[in-house]
C-alpha cells in the first residue's frame, strides 16, 4: 500500500492524499499551466507583424527568369519578351521606376496586355502571381462566361471586389487578392433564364466604378483597341484606357507555345 503524506490545503488541511493522488494532481496543474503558457506564446505571435518577403524589381525580374527556365529550359528571354518582363518587374514590384517608362503608365491602375496569340501574355503574367505589389490568380474569360450561364448574375457578383482567399499562403503577406481576366474577347455572350449578358463588360465597368482595386484587375487579350470597342462599345473601350496601363508585345514576337 502507498505511502501517505500530508499538504497543506487550507480548509482540507485534514485530508490525506495518497502519493498516485499527488503525482496525478501535479500532473494536471503543469497540464494546464502549459495550455495558458502555450496560449500566451499564440497571442503574442498574433501581435507580432508579419514578415513580408521583399524584392526588388530586379530580383523579381530574375526570380521570373528563373522561373520560366524551370518550366522550360528553351525558354529566352528575347528582344520581344524582355521589355515586356522588366516592364511588369517594376510595376509588381510597386516601383516607381514604372510611371516613368510612359507618361500614361500609373501604380494606380491595372495592366492590360495586348498581343499575338501565343506571343506569351498569359506566359508572363503567371510569372508574377505571388508578387510584393498585389498578388493575383488567372482565370480565362471564357470560363467566367460559361459559368455565368450555368449559374447566374452571383457569378459575377464576386468579381466586384478583391478575392479574400483565407487558404492562400502569399509569401508577400496578402489577405486580398487581385485577377488576371485571360483571353479578354474569347468569351461569347451568354444567356441565363433568357437574361442575356456582355459578362467581361458588366465586369470592367463594375471594376471601374470602384477605383480602389484597379491594381488588382488586368487582363490579356489578342484584339487591337478597334476590336474591343466593336465588341465591348465604346464606353468599355474608354474606361480599358483610364483605368489600365496599356502594354504591347511586338506584332513580331514569336509564337511561344513551342516553347512553353
Amino acid at each position: 500500500m502507498s505511502a501517505k503524506t500530508s499538504v497543506q490545503t487550507g480548509a482540507y488541511d485534514e485530508i490525506e492524499l495518497t502519493e498516485e493522488e499527488i503525482q496525478a494532481a501535479i500532473y494536471e496543474a503543469k497540464k494546464k499551466k502549459a495550455a495558458k503558457i502555450n496560449e500566451s506564446k499564440y497571442w503574442e505571435s498574433i501581435k507580432k507583424p508579419i514578415e513580408k518577403l521583399q524584392l526588388t524589381a530586379e530580383q523579381l525580374q530574375e526570380q521570373a527568369i528563373k522561373t520560366a527556365l524551370a518550366k522550360n529550359p528553351k525558354f529566352k528571354n528575347d528582344e520581344h519578351f524582355s521589355k515586356v518582363l522588366w516592364s511588369l518587374s517594376l510595376y509588381f514590384a510597386n516601383d516607381a521606376r514604372f510611371e516613368a517608362l510612359n507618361e500614361f503608365f500609373s501604380l494606380r491602375k491595372g495592366i492590360a496586355l495586348f498581343g499575338n496569340i501565343g506571343c506569351g501574355k498569359t506566359t508572363v503574367l503567371n510569372l508574377f502571381t505571388e508578387n510584393p505589389k498585389l498578388s493575383f490568380s488567372v482565370i480565362p474569360c471564357k470560363n467566367i462566361a460559361e459559368e455565368f450561364q450555368r449559374t447566374g448574375i452571383d457569378s459575377i457578383a464576386v468579381f466586384k471586389s478583391l478575392k479574400v482567399q483565407s487558404f492562400r499562403n502569399d509569401p508577400f503577406g496578402h489577405k486580398e487578392f487581385g485577377t488576371v481576366f485571360d483571353d479578354l474577347g474569347t468569351e461569347e455572350t451568354k444567356k441565363n433564364f433568357g437574361n442575356t449578358v456582355n459578362v467581361m463588360a458588366s465586369i470592367i465597368l463594375d471594376r471601374y466604378n470602384n477605383q480602389e482595386i484597379w491594381s488588382g484587375t488586368h487582363f490579356t487579350t489578342n484584339l487591337t483597341g478597334t476590336e474591343i470597342e466593336e465588341f465591348y462599345g465604346s464606353r468599355v473601350k474608354s474606361r480599358i484606357s483610364e483605368m489600365f496601363n496599356i502594354i504591347k508585345f511586338n506584332s513580331e514576337a514569336p509564337d511561344r507555345r513551342q516553347t512553353f
